[in-house]
């Protein structure tokens, strides 16, 4: 046990920990783009209305176009292809939903909430996961079951509790939700992983948990992979 569960849960744990710290520094980098993507929009106006006799039509332009000019720009050299595609993502990350990014219900590995000490870690032992759902007998969503919290539990208590004593209140996210948005609410409510809920229509008060999404399924979403030793190249979750 001491020489292989404890050194895997503390070990898989350093991308949850980065992930939270940096959320806060893209959101800030979103916001720094932001007038970068005015001042290349501003310069297409401006060759524009100088070619332009009828300055009373105001140009306009759309995404695709925005995205035109900042490969024009890229192939020029003045911005390096990274960057490039940084701002392209930017510039669709408004468009991104949490159901697009969003791990699927039936796609989970959960626990159930009367699962005792020994059952947990057998699932553990066979999971790269180190958070599980909790659901009751029917399946619906209790909590979240975090390893780390759960063994530390035993180790400062030498009681093996079983899994719905150590698991914490889930957090909701509409799949609708725009991921900028998500981002945002679960930087602000210090949570790594929330719980995707969808409703029948906007109007109605039923919903159903559809997914679960964490904040490196959204940062994936605008910078690309990311990846740690503990990666074997399959889902979050």
């Amino acid at each position: 046990f001491a020489a292989e569960m404890l050194p895997k849960s503390f070990g898989m744990n350093r991308s949850e920990y980065f992930s939270v710290l940096i959320a806060p520094v893209i959101i800030g980098a979103m916001k720094l783009l932001r007038p970068l993507v005015a001042a290349f929009t501003a310069v297409s106006r401006f060759f524009s209305r100088l070619f332009i006799k009828d300055n009373s039509t105001s140009a306009t332009y759309t995404e695709e176009e925005l995205h035109d000019i900042v490969n024009t720009i890229a192939d020029e050299g003045t911005i390096e292809p990274e960057k490039s595609q940084l701002i392209k993502s930017a510039l669709n990350f408004s468009d991104v939903l949490v159901e697009s990014i969003m791990t699927p219900w039936d796609k989970t590995e959960k626990i159930r909430k009367d699962a005792s000490f020994d059952e947990v870690m057998a699932v553990y032992s066979k999971s790269k996961h180190t958070r599980f759902p909790l659901v009751d007998d029917e399946g619906r969503p209790l909590g979240l079951l975090h390893i780390r919290l759960f063994l530390n539990s035993y180790l400062q208590n030498n009681i093996k509790q079983n899994a719905a004593e150590v698991s914490s209140e889930p957090f909701y996210i509409d799949s609708k939700t725009p991921a900028e948005m998500a981002l945002r609410e679960m930087s602000e409510s210090k949570t790594n992983l929330a719980f995707v809920i969808s409703r029948p229509d906007e109007k109605s008060t039923h919903t159903e948990t559809v997914g679960i999404v964490t904040v490196e399924d959204i940062l994936e979403s605008l910078v690309g992979d990311i990846s740690d030793e503990s990666d074997d190249g399959g889902d979050v979750l």
